[in-house]
């Protein structure tokens, strides 16, 4: 129905015309302003989940870049406790082949002094015999393995009663290739090649 035959009704029931545009002006304006608050509330909803989306995606990205971090700092700790344990490892080998290498010498000084009773000989092979357990603790085989040759082939069942020219040729003759035999395996063990410091990440 057009605007003529609403006012023709209008004055038929008696109602002013300009009564009934204002109600139909206020509701059409009622339904706008729905709409536009519905509009509002799907732009607001939008934003909203664009945000929260953000939100999470911003979340989730710091959480695995916090956990990156955390595997490399552990990664990092966990190469320089294996470093120490490496250069303690080789410090302890070097003073106990060093400890055992000065026995075999106070041995060797007492064969060779001028003396034809040599006192203390007793307790210079003991050393030697307990620093074998050291060197079995630390060393590696070949070199544990030359130690307890020298002591057993050679030190223990040495002739250290003998006359001074007798036990000098006997150490020469004997002994010194199977010291040669230990110094050659303890050169190859403190030889190995030795562990890198690990570097400082930069991450």
């Amino acid at each position: 129905m057009d605007l003529a035959g609403i006012a023709a009704l209008c004055a038929l029931a008696g109602i002013p015309v300009t009564l009934m545009v204002a109600r139909l002006q206020k509701r059409t304006a009622l339904e706008q302003a729905e709409a536009a608050h519905r509009t509002a509330l799907a732009q607001a909803e939008a934003s909203h989940r664009a945000a929260m989306e953000a939100a999470q995606a911003s979340h989730r990205s710091a959480l695995e870049l916090a956990e990156g971090a955390h595997r490399n700092a552990l990664e990092q700790a966990q190469r320089r406790a294996e470093f120490e344990w490496e250069i303690r490892r080789w410090d302890s080998r070097r003073a106990v082949y060093e400890q055992f290498q000065q026995a075999v010498d106070q041995v060797r000084r007492l064969v060779f002094s001028e003396a034809d009773v040599l006192p203390g000989t007793r307790e210079a092979i003991y050393v030697i015999h307990e620093l074998q357990h050291l060197v079995h603790m630390v060393a590696a085989p070949d070199a544990y393995s030359a130690a307890v040759t020298l002591y057993r082939s050679g030190i223990a069942s040495f002739p250290y009663g003998s006359m001074r020219e007798y036990r000098v040729r006997k150490w020469n003759e004997e002994i010194a290739p199977l010291r040669a035999a230990l110094d050659e395996a303890i050169k190859r063990d403190l030889e190995t090649p030795f562990p890198r410091r690990p570097q400082q990440s930069m991450d």
